[in-house]
């Protein structure tokens, strides 16, 4: 693919780890703040991607809960910066491509679920990668729960990224791990590619991936940029 005008990464499971951190916290969080207990299993099968209102509607309905947003959020925030105060790694590979995209003047963002203020925590954590990338990715992260937009799967954060950089979503790739993210990405009309190197279970992720409308799926940053040059421009 020549004319490659965007390249939007989804953050948790995709640039980075986080979700090794955040989940398990995450889960604690719902069983002592409001006696809701979902197990890894469960929130894989059915949860896994989801956020803001729509996912608390979700919670709702299964556990008969009350649980509302604004504070939701604001208990939640509270737990954030210990999460993050170890720092945060960079996928393997990651590094490179970054560096690739950035001195090549390739324009790139992120487009995640998680609320921008977490993102700039993780972000601030990074431990490889330039001051100048991490700033460039503060300033461009997109995300699905903030500013009248509505979670992945719904399009909208890849709409908004497509439209802020005045980018034709045909000549625009997404990278994400999750059907959730990835059905977002394709709604949208960016080539959604699917990215499986932080997965405990890469094989069985590969073919749900791919089942969900992946245009592609790989399992190490190495093999990124490789990729990209298979791709074939949109007609």
């Amino acid at each position: 693919m020549k004319n490659i005008s965007l390249i939007a990464f989804d953050f948790d499971g995709t640039m980075a780890d986080t979700e090794e951190l955040t989940l398990p916290d995450f889960w604690a969080f719902l069983q002592e703040d409001y006696g809701i207990t979902v197990t890894r299993e469960d929130w894989m099968a059915n949860y896994h991607g989801k956020a803001g209102p729509s996912l608390l509607s979700e919670l709702n309905a299964a556990y008969g809960t009350k649980l509302e947003w604004p504070s939701f959020v604001a208990a939640r925030n509270k737990r954030l910066p210990r999460l993050f105060a170890a720092g945060v790694h960079l996928a393997p590979g990651l590094t490179d491509v970054l560096e690739h995209l950035h001195n090549g003047k390739l324009t790139y963002c992120i487009c995640t679920n998680s609320q921008a203020a977490r993102n700039v925590m993780a972000l601030d954590g990074l431990r490889n990668i330039s001051e100048e990338m991490r700033t460039h990715l503060q300033n461009n992260c997109f995300s699905g729960v903030e500013e009248g937009r509505t979670a992945k799967p719904a399009p909208d954060v890849y709409n908004d990224a497509a439209k802020h950089f005045g980018v034709s979503p045909a000549q625009s790739i997404a990278i994400e791990d999750t059907v959730a993210g990835l059905k977002a990405a394709i709604d949208a009309g960016f080539v959604a590619l699917g990215y499986t190197g932080l997965s405990r279970t890469p094989e069985e992720d590969t073919e749900l991936l791919a089942a969900a409308g992946a245009h592609a799926v790989f399992n190490h940053w190495d093999a990124f940029l490789p990729l990209l040059e298979t791709l074939e421009d949109p007609s």
